[in-house]
């Protein structure tokens, strides 16, 4: 079975330390999570980061300085809290949700083309 569907070695491990205002841009991406919201967080919070901090998904372990909050019930996020993420607005009055977002790039889904254009300002 190749390397790439096991955990990375200890060696491979990258460890990103998340500062306090980088936790706090990242809240904004979150609706609910599995404390309040079981039936809709299917992401895992570590995802927002990954897109945030622009680190490889595949090797990256996250150290939060603060926890985040969720803003529906104020429970502690951590970085494998499961979320679900918050609605973007579009410039046009449309949405694109962060989970659609993950969507495309986790399984290259398409998205439209001012999605695409909106996810790449949102979060870059």
């Amino acid at each position: 079975m190749p390397r790439e569907f096991f955990d990375p070695t200890p060696e491979e491990t990258v460890i990103v330390f998340v500062e306090r205002e980088t936790v706090r841009d990242a809240e904004r991406f979150i609706k609910s999570c599995e404390h309040c919201n079981q039936d809709d967080a299917e992401w895992p919070f570590n995802v927002i980061l990954d897109r945030i901090t622009g680190s490889d998904p595949k090797v990256t372990n996250y150290i939060l300085e603060t926890p985040a909050r969720c803003p529906s019930c104020f429970s502690k996020i951590a970085e494998k809290t499961f979320i679900e993420p918050a609605q973007l607005s579009m410039p046009n009055s449309k949405h694109v949700s962060i989970q659609r977002c993950v969507d495309f790039l986790l399984r290259g889904s398409a998205l439209e083309p001012e999605e695409h254009e909106h996810l790449l300002h949102c979060l870059e």
